[in-house]
C-alpha cells in the first residue's frame, strides 16, 4: 500500500510539472504510477528544461543518478513501513499473547483427557 501512495504523489506532482514544462502531462503520470522508480528518474533526465535551467552530464548520467536517489528514497519509507507494521503485529500479539496461551493449555488439557479416558 505505501507503495502506491508514494508513488501517486510522486505522479500528480509529475501532473503538475509535466503540465508546466509541456512534456505529455497524461503519459508521464501514468507512466509514473505504473512503473515509478523506472520511470521517474527517466522523466527527470527528459523533461524540458525552463529557461535559465541547465543539465549537467549526459542523459544517461541522469538517469542513473535520479534512479540511484528514487531507489533509495522508495527503500527508505518501505523500511519506514515495514517497521511500522512489524510495530503493529507486536502490539497485537502481546495483547493476545495470554488468549493464545489460554487456548494452547486448553487443548493441552482436553489432549491429556483423552488420552487418559
Amino acid at each position: 500500500m505505501w507503495y502506491f501512495v508514494l508513488y501517486l504523489i510522486f505522479a500528480v506532482w509529475v501532473f503538475i510539472d509535466a503540465k508546466k514544462r509541456m512534456n505529455h502531462p497524461m503519459g508521464w503520470p501514468a507512466a509514473t504510477l505504473v512503473l515509478g522508480p523506472v520511470v521517474l528518474p527517466v522523466y527527470f533526465a527528459k523533461r524540458n528544461l525552463k529557461a535559465g535551467e541547465v543539465r549537467e552530464g549526459g542523459t544517461g548520467w541522469n538517469v542513473i543518478k535520479n534512479f540511484a536517489l528514487f531507489w533509495t528514497l522508495t527503500v527508505a519509507v518501505g523500511a519506514v513501513a515495514g517497521m511500522v507494521n512489524a510495530g503493529q503485529v507486536a502490539d497485537r500479539a502481546t495483547t493476545q499473547a495470554p488468549m493464545a496461551v489460554a487456548s494452547a493449555a486448553s487443548w493441552v488439557l482436553r489432549l491429556v483427557r483423552t488420552l487418559l479416558a
